[in-house]
């Protein structure tokens, strides 16, 4: 939408519009929350997520169009500006693993002439330049990872001339980039999962005779070797999920034992599995390794469960489940583990489709349901989180208001939605690009266009908030009322009652009457606080199951008429409510009579009835209310 503005109104005009119809924050109010960064009508579609954190500034890959070229934020977010054209036309360079070594930002990126190759930049046009053509020609040298070491980068290259994909490094210029090792002299060692500790990048290659298997490089042709033969023989274990976790890489091989969780810090001796977790040749799988706290935490999978979250200490006996969260076969499958201060939050759920926020301190007691940020069958999808500013920034749906930006300290009160970027159901969509001195930058997406926005983790203070609780008896045409508990004072209280998670229409007073479409349904009610200046609080009461209703008139019945052969017996009037349905049954002595003539509101007296009592049982029913039975009193006996 933005771009389409700034387009039709010129850039200068596009920021007050999309104030207008977004309700976007101006960059220079003093209110916190998330700010639309004004000159994105120049940039256009933000196509990739690529970016890098240049301390001061961010990269991020992006343009009008298809094509995408380099572009970065100024120092004070105000703007966004293209930095170089490194590919005219409408294909664009498409910029890609940009990675920060010392104050250079390396990537990958597209020319017509050379190639896809690796390039470098200082944010300028000018100290943006390709670092040297390693295949001459289009061809370019298929260069998939990199990652730094100190102020150089360790990336794969595929340059035939030289032995095929194998480890190069750069400073970032043509006489200091090279390869570091033929690997895989008889084809190609494909280095892939380059992960930097210390003054160490591990990876993982195929050296042709061991397989794939875990190497190391300090950034020398003789310090490149292979850690450990963690599989004898030529199928390799396949190290994949390579993390750094302090001064531990932690990472998932394969062995006789199945896919396992392993550890190493760079010596054979360092390197070993850390759990048959899933014994008997089975595969646990393990990733999303997340340090937090001195505890590094994962997900994996067990004979006895499915995927839950793990930890460990970085040895075998200090490794172990920390909580199965779903129990039994099912899979919780805990991802996007993320550390905040000493805990790690992630999302889990019984399917991808219900996931929602947890939190864990490393203890099955610890390990809770954060926030149930979308009640009911569907669940919130939290994802995309951002750490800063001892908050973590995230994307979430609630039901309401769609995919949007929230935020969260670890603690229930403190989780909230920051904003309804594209008001109503629809969703901006937002995804992180990048940090800036305590801001996070990310991208919008609506309307087909994207928008960069930016927000501050730690000006996101919210209402501080009480879990209500509802008062009232659960049955319908019953009265429940919120009580909303303590709240910071002068914050303004809403209310939304919800049926199975989902507001119901209209109620949105502090009282509710129960109506006959709750029965059997779960009713909670949702507090809202806002306050100038501040997130809103919003917290959910527990959710209770709605009885049918009792009817109000629940008479018993009456006979008229004398208990005589041949006489008709009748039912006395008598006041029931409106909608009522009810049965009969004539009883002999208090057993049944049979036949359909014994179930009317009547009964003719037979001959078989002489010398017996009768009387009779109604019934009344009433669509979700409770049904109720009465029986009258007895005749004298029938003469």
């Amino acid at each position: 939408m933005s771009n389409l503005i700034a387009k039709t109104i010129g850039t200068a005009a596009a920021a007050a519009v999309a104030s207008t119809i977004l309700g976007v924050t101006p960059a220079s109010a003093a209110t916190p929350g998330p700010t639309y960064l004004a000159t994105l009508g120049e940039v256009g579609t933000i196509a990739s997520l690529e970016s890098v954190d240049m301390n001061g500034y961010v990269l991020l890959a992006g343009g009008p169009g298809g094509g995408t070229e380099l572009y970065r934020t100024n120092g004070n977010l105000g703007s966004v500006a293209a930095v170089k054209d490194i590919n005219p036309g409408n294909a664009g360079s498409a910029p890609r693993l940009l990675t920060r070594a010392g104050s250079t930002a390396f990537f990958v990126a597209t020319t017509a002439a050379h190639g896809r190759e690796l390039w470098r930049s200082n944010g300028t046009a000018a100290g943006t330049t390709e670092v040297e053509d390693l295949v001459a020609g289009a061809a370019g040298a298929e260069i998939d990872a990199i990652a730094a070491l100190g102020n150089q980068v360790v990336f794969s290259a595929n340059v035939q001339a030289t032995g095929g994909d194998e480890p190069h490094i750069s400073d970032g210029t043509a006489d200091g980039t090279q390869q570091l090792k033929d690997i895989n002299p008889s084809g190609s060692s494909t280095p892939r999962g380059f992960t930097t500790i210390g003054g160490l990048t591990f990876f993982s290659a195929d050296d042709g005779t061991h397989g794939r298997e875990l190497w190391r490089t300090d950034g020398t042709p003789e310090g490149t070797i292979m850690v450990e033969d963690t599989n004898p023989g030529a199928s390799g274990s396949s190290p994949d999920e390579l993390t750094a976790a302090g001064n531990v890489l932690y990472f998932d091989a394969v062995t006789a034992n199945g896919s396992e969780p392993f550890r190493s810090t760079g010596s054979a001796a360092s390197t070993y599995q850390l759990k048959d977790i899933f014994a008997g040749g089975g595969s646990s799988q393990a990733s999303g390794f997340t340090q937090a706290g001195g505890v590094t935490y994962f997900s994996a999978r067990s004979e006895a469960g499915g995927f839950e979250l793990w930890r460990t200490d970085g040895t075998p006996a200090g490794t172990s489940l920390v909580e199965d969260i779903l129990p039994g076969a099912g899979s919780s499958t805990p991802n996007e583990i993320t550390a905040l201060g000493s805990k790690v939050i992630f999302r889990a759920g019984e399917t991808d489709d219900n996931t929602e926020l947890w939190t864990s301190d490393g203890t099955a007691a610890g390990t809770v349901l954060l926030k149930d940020v979308r009640p009911g069958a569907l669940g919130g999808s939290p994802q995309r989180f951002v750490v800063n500013g001892g908050r973590a920034v995230f994307s979430a749906n609630d039901g309401v208001s769609g995919q949007e930006l929230w935020v969260t300290d670890g603690t229930i009160g403190g989780t909230a939605e920051v904003k309804d970027i594209v008001p109503g159901s629809a969703s901006s969509t937002p995804t992180p690009v990048g940090t800036v001195a305590g801001v996070v930058v990310f991208r919008v997406f609506f309307n087909e266009t994207s928008s960069l926005w930016s927000v501050a983790p730690s000006t996101l203070d919210v209402v501080t908030s009480s879990t209500p609780d509802i008062n009232g008896e659960r049955r319908v045409a019953k009265t429940l009322k919120a009580d909303a508990g303590a709240w910071e004072a002068g914050a303004t209280l809403s209310y939304q009652w919800l049926r199975d998670g989902s507001p119901i229409d209209g109620a949105t007073a502090s009282s509710y009457k129960l109506t006959t479409s709750n029965v059997g349904k779960k009713v909670s009610v949702r507090v809202s606080g806002a306050k100038n200046g501040k997130v809103t609080g919003v917290r959910v009461s527990s959710a209770s199951t709605i009885k049918a209703g009792i009817q109000v008139h629940r008479p018993t019945p009456s006979i008229v008429g004398t208990a005589k052969v041949g006489n008709t017996l009748k039912i006395k009037a008598r006041t029931y409510d409106s909608g009522v349905s009810k049965s009969y049954q004539w009883l002999r002595d208090g057993k049944a009579i049979s036949g359909s003539s014994a179930q009317k509101s009547s009964y003719k007296v037979r001959s078989a009835d002489k010398g017996h009592r009768i009387s009779v049982k109604v019934t009344a029913t009433k669509t979700a209310y409770e049904s109720f039975t009465r029986t009258s009193a007895k005749t004298s006996k029938v003469s």
